[in-house]
């Protein structure tokens, strides 16, 4: 048994013409809209930044609701430099600050240049 089509084919005197109802024409809009959808998007997310703070009290928040202990990003990596530094006796030199997008080393004074160098 052949499958059933809505396609009516007309015969002229030197050629065949295939008359479609229309069934495939909405195709050619949906994939075009598709397309124009999923490239908005890429442009959206490409110019989007995201809000660390947020993230941050998103991934603490999470970690409350699962019963783990939340441990800030590097965390362990500041301790071990402010412990390093008070060995070396440089910790009123250097100040180490952790802010959510990582850490900052802030040196004061003239711990790596002579004064006017």
């Amino acid at each position: 048994m052949s499958s059933h089509t809505n396609k009516k084919k007309i015969v002229y005197k030197d050629r065949v013409v295939v008359q479609d109802d229309g069934e495939g024409n909405w195709l050619v809009s949906y994939a075009d809209m598709m397309t124009l959808l999923f490239g908005f998007f890429v442009i959206v997310s490409a110019f989007s930044k995201p809000d660390t703070e947020k993230l941050e009290k998103l991934k603490q928040e999470t970690a409350k609701a699962m019963g783990v202990k939340y441990e800030k990003p590097n965390e362990n990596l500041t301790n071990s430099l402010e412990a390093v530094l008070k060995a070396l006796g440089l910790e009123k030199e250097v100040q180490i600050i952790s802010t959510d997008e990582g850490i900052s080393i802030i040196s004061k004074g003239t711990l790596f240049f002579d004064s006017g160098s």
